[in-house]
């Protein structure tokens, strides 16, 4: 992830917080100091180089009894001087290491602001009994402080409670000098030291997790894990690891103790005293071990900024977002709600909201943005940016980067408005998104795949859907055919004399035809005849005054010659064709085939009349024939398309094979598709359970659990879909038989509706299924089966009834409080469990809007703070908040502190410090939280007082 350089929110910096140097001679490996100003300034630039070169951010110069005070000025100038060319500006921490009475003479690193003036920093010194003139021995040895005078509380009290010149305490090298020793008397200094709460850190040489981790024990181990009763702490005492640098680099001869050799990334936003102290207080938020930034392990997708431009009630501003934990503060009417919704709007999540109420509170924020309004937001996912706005409250659009098709898809975010957790809580379908969401992506793979096959069968059943209408025609003409049998039957005696007549008719057919064709010809050739016209003598009329006239009359003369011949041999062959044919035609075949064509017309003819009389038509003999070969060809195709059907209806639905084995088909497949989708839920539902916080008994306070096809709900009100006229059967009827189904499937763990369909199929055939307790005569049965045809089940089939999403809350003993589809739960309880699984897993951005409006006061400090605690390195969350316990305890990596200027909402200015935005550490921030959240601190004192604490 890309860290902002805009963000005033806390980050991670890496910090050496003991480091000697050349001024300290004594203790110092390396080359000396100069002999003059110009050389210590070559000598502080070396140093200061070589911390940047192992891209070090924060560093303590604490040499012993502030042997580097004359020194100090020198490395800051070097600073100075080399921060331009690195890209940043190391910050030092002045102060020193002394030697305490505590112990076997523990020593402390006494450490203060960076501006901090350094003749006070050794006036504090001095006021632990080490005047200038005390501080070293023979050879640059630096003393210790003198034993009985300055106790341990004194020396807290001189360096950390003078507010108007901040300063902290830190224990170091404790396993080497002292603090940490448990075999002599002086132990119980050691425990005193410990158990001191104003005792904040301990400067260790390895990262606190090293120690807990080991096998065995051991007294540091059992301190960090505040288990030892001897050194119990109300707080955990924070660890660091420092370097104690005494030379710049590693040397074969000792390859410890050099610039860069240890350091502790520390997350504050400005750094400061303030900012040690907040980290040491909540070392498990701000203190990380370890080569790499940590923020370079945040993968997430994230918000990066907003700019609002040209809104009603909102002041021009940009905020740039933490990646981690950002909390948006204020009075009423500043804007808070306003900020949310800019959001919904300018990534593409409205249609996502849940609930009428935040619904109507989302059209009424976007009636403050006017036409010249523009929300602007920065994002980053896998490394890359983009920008995206919305103008005028219209859909947002790519504005640099590349082009997203559907936003809403490609950046999913989780916003909760103002009541939008209780909706989701009463909702059942959202509770169900509450596990797709964290498998949103296998599930959208799975959803395809559903989506395929179910396209596939639609398009099987369209064809299938012929099947009955083939089979009765298939069995009408079977009938028809078998009839028209019969009655050729009947008139068998008939064939030789009826086949020799329609021989003949076909024959006098044929000689009719040539008959009319030659006529035709004849008639044709005609016309033809009739319209040539030629005469190259009127042609040739106009060339007698020619140059060639008498040319053109000889070749006149002559075309007109050889049109004539023309005429008079077309004529000549016309009548010949006509002559011919028709003595083709009274030709003695033909003349004895008229005769005999007349002989037997007239047997026919008296046949015919014997056959009337009977009552029998000989005509109908040659229909019959002529409708039975018909019926035979349309038996043969459709007797094709009803076994294409037939292997149809086997890829749909399987087929049994001899050995009793089923072949899967489509809907096998399908169903396969719906019980992997369910074990996904399951998955989820178990990432889920363990996600969240635990109660003292060690377990889930909220547990989550997936029945398959368990939405009886969703399937009845699905089911109620296909009820046509509730005067003919009622709502309660109908659930009850559905209900019948439901349950029956569930014994079987099926989909309810492949066992609507076997119900139904079994009803069909005369037979009521053994757990349905209707008769099957009974007038409701009937109805049912006239409104659930084929064609409507077969649609139900391909409707998955939804898994059910049970979700349990369980008190701080474990016991069961109830589910949230229950009657137990209060608002408070539902929404707090909802709120807790909204939380616990995926890795989008989530905001929400006030939660604490509907959760209970006893969650937001036990439940929702340790909870944002764990997942805000793991994801990008944004709150707007009324509650102190959020910003604070969950420890905010950014504040953004609202109020109302101008009549509009703007960032919250603070007399002496400035703008209020930024982590605790800052004093504006600080002070923003005092006054908006507490009423002020004197208001909190006060209250503090009252409960006696």
């Amino acid at each position: 992830m890309q860290l902002n350089p805009k963000c005033k929110g806390a980050r991670f910096y890496k910090c050496d917080l003991q480091m000697q140097t050349p001024a300290d001679s004594a203790h110092w490996l390396g080359a000396p100091m100069g002999g003059n100003e110009s050389d210590n300034h070559a000598v502080a630039k070396a140093y200061i180089k070589r911390c940047y070169e192992f891209g070090i951010e924060v560093i303590a110069i604490t040499d012993h009894n502030f042997a580097s005070k004359d020194f100090i000025p020198h490395l800051r100038q070097a600073i100075s001087d080399l921060a331009g060319r690195y890209g940043y500006r190391i910050v030092l921490f002045p102060g020193f290491e002394v030697a305490s009475p505590v112990g076997k003479g523990a020593h402390f690193l006494c450490i203060f602001n960076p501006d901090s003036n350094l003749e006070t920093i050794d006036s504090r010194l001095t006021q632990l009994d080490l005047p200038p003139d005390r501080r070293f021995g023979k050879n640059g040895q630096c003393l210790p402080m003198p034993t009985g005078n300055i106790t341990y509380e004194r020396m807290l009290e001189i360096i950390q409670d003078d507010r108007s010149f901040p300063g902290i305490c830190i224990g170091a090298h404790p396993n080497n000098d002292g603090v940490m020793d448990s075999d002599t008397v002086e132990q119980w200094w050691s425990q005193e030291v410990i158990r001191d709460e104003n005792f904040l850190c301990m400067e260790l040489p390895k990262p606190r997790k090293d120690y807990i981790a080991k096998a065995g024990s051991s007294l540091i181990k059992s301190i960090l894990l505040n288990k030892d009763t001897r050194y119990e702490r109300r707080r955990f005492l924070a660890t660091v690891c420092s370097s104690d640098c005494k030379k710049l680099t590693a040397t074969k001869q000792n390859d410890t103790n050099y610039i860069g050799f240890r350091h502790t990334w520390i997350k504050m936003s400005q750094p400061s005293i303030e900012a040690l102290r907040q980290a040491f207080l909540d070392h498990e938020s701000r203190i990380r071990f370890g080569p790499e930034r940590p923020e370079e392990g945040y993968s997430y997708p994230n918000i990066r900024t907003i700019q609002v431009n040209g809104a009603r009630f909102l002041a021009n501003q940009e905020i740039v977002f933490s990646p981690n934990l950002t909390t948006i503060i204020g009075g009423r009417g500043t804007g808070k709600s306003t900020i949310v919704e800019y959001l919904r709007v300018a990534l593409d999540q409205e249609a996502a909201i849940r609930g009428d109420e935040p619904r109507k509170n989302l059209q009424k924020l976007k009636h403050t943005l006017q036409r010249e309004s523009s929300i602007s937001i920065q994002i980053e996912k896998e490394g890359q940016l983009w920008t995206i706005e919305s103008a005028g409250g219209n859909p947002p659009s790519v504005k640099d980067g590349q082009n997203i098709p559907d936003l809403a898809r490609f950046f999913p975010v989780r916003i909760l408005s103002q009541r939008e957790i209780y909706a989701i809580a009463e909702d059942r379908d959202a509770r169900g998104r509450l596990v797709n969401d964290i498998i949103r992506s296998d599930l959208d793979e799975l959803e395809r795949r559903e989506q395929d096959m179910s396209s596939e069968i639609r398009k099987l059943n369209q064809q299938i859907a012929s099947l009955p209408e083939l089979m009765q025609r298939e069995k009408a003409l079977e009938t028809e055919r078998q009839d028209y049998q019969l009655r050729l039957k009947r008139l068998k005696d008939m064939e030789k004399p009826l086949g020799r007549w329609k021989g003949l008719l076909a024959e006098e057919r044929f000689f009719k035809a040539i008959k009319d064709q030659a006529a035709g010809i004849n008639e044709s050739m005609k016309k033809v005849f009739e319209d040539i016209e030629f005469s190259a003598t009127v042609l040739g009329s106009e060339l007698k005054e020619a140059p060639n006239h008498e040319l053109t009359e000889a070749i006149a003369r002559q075309a007109d010659r050889l049109a004539e011949d023309l005429r008079e041999n077309l004529e000549k062959v016309l009548n010949a064709f006509d002559q011919g044919m028709k003595d083709l035609l009274n030709d003695e075949g033909v003349a004895k085939w008229r005769a005999t064509f007349e002989i037997e017309k007239t047997k026919f003819e008296a046949l015919r009349r014997e056959l009337s009389g009977q009552g029998t038509d000989p005509d109908q003999y040659l229909d019959y024939q002529r409708q039975l070969r018909e019926r035979e060809v349309q038996l043969v195709e459709i007797r094709k398309r009803i076994k294409s059907i037939d292997e149809l209806l086997q890829r749909r639905d399987g087929t049994t094979l001899k050995d009793g084995r089923h072949e899967p088909g489509l809907i096998d497949n399908l169903h396969d598709i719906w019980k992997k989708a369910t074990e996904l839920r399951v998955q989820a539902s178990e990432q889920l359970t363990e996600s969240v916080p635990e109660t003292t008994t060690g377990e889930p306070f909220v547990k989550v659990s997936v029945e398959r096809y368990g939405d009886k709900e969703g399937f009845l009100v699905k089911m109620q879909e296909e009820i046509r006229d509730g005067r003919r059967i009622s709502l309660a009827d109908w659930d009850d038989f559905m209900g019948a189904v439901f349950n029956a499937a569930r014994q079987k763990e099926e989909p309810p509706t492949k066992m609507l369909v076997d119900w139904m199929k079994s009803i069909a055939l005369g037979k009521m299924p053994v757990t349905c307790n209707w008769q099957l005569d009974d007038r409701r049965m009937s109805v049912i089966t006239e409104w659930l045809t084929n064609d409507r089940l077969q649609k139900l089939r391909l409707w998955r009834t939804p898994d059910l999403v049970k979700v349990e809350l369980f008190r701080q003993d474990g016991s069961l409080v109830g589910d949230l589809a229950g009657p137990k739960l209060s608002v408070g309880q539902r929404c707090t469990a909802v709120l807790a699984l909204l939380l616990a897993q995926d890795i989008v951005p989530v905001i929400i809007d006030q939660p604490e409006e509907d959760l209970d006061n006893e969650f937001v400090f036990q439940e929702l703070v340790p909870l944002l605690r764990k997942i805000k390195e793991k994801r990008q969350i944004l709150v707007v908040t009324h509650n102190a316990n959020i910003p604070v305890n969950a420890d905010a990596e950014l504040i953004v502190a609202l109020e109302v200027k101008n009549e509009r909402g703007a960032q919250k200015e603070v007399a002496q410090f400035g703008k209020a935005i930024g982590a605790l550490d800052r004093p504006a921030v600080k002070t923003a939280v005092e006054t908006i959240m507490e009423g002020s601190e004197e208001a909190f004192r006060r209250r503090f007082e009252k409960y006696g604490f």
